[in-house]
């Protein structure tokens, strides 16, 4: 059993530090309502990471985009003993907009 809001990777839009839109990517579905509230900008990420420092996690892992310093992959298992923790994000296709 998962308990991801969406299956698959997404396209997802950010203006003014707000979602504005996300689709699955394999499917072209667009996510809407509830569940757009659950897609993370990349500050959400960067204080999803914080929080994994901060706890400390079981294991925690990232790497970093060398020209923005956003996460381009990480990977968090909150507490080694409990079961679906984990959470993993991984950003590729970063373009500013205009």
């Amino acid at each position: 059993m998962s308990f991801c809001p969406t299956e698959g990777p997404l396209r997802v839009t950010v203006r003014n530090g707000v979602v504005e839109s996300a689709q699955v990517i394999g499917s072209g579905a667009q996510v809407t309502g509830a569940q757009l509230g659950w897609v993370p900008t990349i500050p959400d990420v960067f204080a999803a990471l914080a929080y994994a420092v901060d706890l400390p996690a079981a294991t925690f892992s990232a790497r970093y985009d060398p020209t923005w310093g956003f996460p381009v992959e990480a990977s968090i298992d909150h507490w080694a003993q409990a079961v679906d923790d984990e959470i993993g994000y991984r950003l590729s296709a970063f373009a500013p907009l205009p």
